[in-house]
């Protein structure tokens, strides 16, 4: 059953992934300033979600290697200069190790969580679906969450720090 917030995380998740598939026709800073805004309402809709404890199944897998890459490169491509590598906490490793990683493969890697959770609801199988909100919840928790947080830092102190010279580029 589609709930209420089912549908909500849908909606928000559809306009980032449309936004980032058309990112390249944006300045750098209006894709900076509205990524920011959709990771966080993102990272929000996930939280109200739920999800039935330990559902099994399988997901089949909709974004190729090729679609990745391409988001991966529109996304370095447009940050240029400011594709830095931040930190990303594990949270699989209690010692709290983290991954460094370049924002723009950070915000490929939520990108396809997301997308396939979109392709995965567009069926007409129920169990299917189901089996899309825990995993999207379970990665959430353990993999795409961790990187929307810190991609929304970097991209505070970019839209935010007093020398900030995004306003001036294209």
């Amino acid at each position: 059953m589609i709930t209420k917030g089912i549908l909500e995380f849908i909606t928000i998740s559809k306009e980032l992934c449309a936004f980032l598939e058309l990112s390249e026709y944006e300045s750098k800073r209006i894709f900076i300033d509205k990524t920011q805004k959709l990771l966080s309402l993102l990272y929000l809709k996930a939280l109200v979600l739920n999800s039935h404890d330990d559902v099994d199944g399988y997901c089949e897998q909709f974004v190729t290697e090729e679609q990745w890459n391409y988001i991966q490169q529109s996304i370095q491509t447009k940050l240029g200069d400011h594709d830095v590598y931040i930190e990303v906490t594990s949270v699989e490793n209690k010692q709290s190790e983290k991954d460094t990683m370049p924002l723009s493969e950070a915000l490929a890697d939520v990108y396809q969580d997301i997308r396939e959770f979109i392709d995965r609801m567009r069926t007409d199988n129920d169990e299917m679906r189901e089996v899309a909100v825990y995993e999207c919840l379970q990665n959430f928790g353990m993999y795409w969450g961790p990187r929307v947080l810190s991609i929304m830092q970097e991209f505070h102190v970019l839209l935010y720090s007093v020398d900030s010279e995004i306003d001036n580029e294209e």
